[in-house]
């Protein structure tokens, strides 16, 4: 792979080039030869879906990778909370988005990949793809969120990833609460911000405020839930050795938080799709795991789903 082409045709995407969009511009050097040939590849203010972005706060953080996905093969399920500048090297890729028709890219594309839109990438015959990608991110923020367990296949029904969603909320706080047992189970100014911050996510979607507050307030009540199961496990057991190393609360508290314009989005795609109480049947809340405690967890965080009380 030619990297100074790649590393030029990255710069120049970011605006580096003092040549006019899609001009290829060259100079020689006092020996005739030429020196540098630039190609504008991409002058954007939006993503690939075209919706605008800002970049992260905080200590800015750009990862590089090079991504190869055989022919057939495919990433799994994801979303990205932050900007991911994409140039496809080689062959090409099929993207499948929730809510969105599929995009083709290939060799030479160029693009900002769409941002908190559940996605999955397949590798088109017959070499597959070879993609460089450049994270736009800061110290904290993971790059991308793969959604766990996986869903394949294409993207499915918005209900199913609603639900994987919700589930990986859940177990952020599980994390949070086997890490950290003496946690306290109410945090009221914890409660108020996530609450404020999805009823923002809400509001831009145009999701019935009332519904949209049921929900949050249901996902909150089931991490209450959770956590109290927990610290009573703990003294029952009376666990007082130090829990295996974890992510620190903050940590988890931040991926939590990413997960809310995801959660809206998607809730706003179910209420769209069927009516409310379907997606409250007895089939949606069966429990997704053996665990006892999760179980119960799982059922309040379904309730949200069911339609807000008058």
């Amino acid at each position: 792979m030619d990297i100074s082409k790649t590393l030029f045709a990255l710069l120049a995407g970011l605006g580096f080039t003092a040549a006019p969009a899609a001009a290829q511009t060259s100079s020689a050097n006092e020996y005739g030869s030429t020196a540098i040939s630039v190609e504008q590849v991409l002058d954007t203010h939006t993503d690939t879906l075209g919706r605008s972005f800002d970049y992260a706060d905080g200590p800015p953080h750009i990862l590089g990778s090079e991504i190869v996905l055989a022919a057939g093969a495919s990433t799994p399920l994801h979303f990205h909370p932050v900007p991911l500048l994409v140039y496809v090297e080689r062959g090409a890729i099929r993207v499948t988005y929730e809510g969105q028709e599929d995009k083709v890219y290939r060799a030479g594309d160029s693009l900002v990949e769409a941002i908190n839109v559940v996605h999955q990438g397949f590798g088109l015959p017959p070499d597959g793809v070879r993609l460089i990608g450049f994270d736009l991110s800061n110290a904290t923020l993971p790059s991308t969120v793969p959604l766990d367990p996986p869903l394949s296949g294409g993207v499915p029904e918005p209900l199913s990833i609603l639900k994987v969603l919700m589930l990986r909320r859940l177990q952020l706080i599980d994390a949070a609460a086997t890490a950290h047992p003496d946690m306290e189970a109410d945090a009221p100014a914890r409660d108020s911000h996530q609450i404020s911050e999805f009823a923002r996510s809400a509001d831009r979607l145009q999701i019935d405020p009332r519904q949209a507050e049921h929900f949050i307030r249901m996902q909150i009540e089931a991490g209450r839930t959770l956590k109290r199961d927990r610290t009573a496990t703990a003294a029952d057991h009376n666990m007082d050795h130090a829990p295996a190393p974890r992510p620190d609360q903050t940590d988890l508290a931040t991926e939590i938080d990413l997960l809310t314009p995801v959660l809206a989005s998607l809730l706003k795609r179910v209420l769209g799709t069927r009516p409310v109480t379907e997606t409250a049947s007895t089939a949606f809340r069966l429990a997704p795991s053996g665990d006892a405690a999760l179980s119960r967890a799982w059922q309040t965080a379904a309730e949200g789903l069911a339609p807000a009380p008058e």
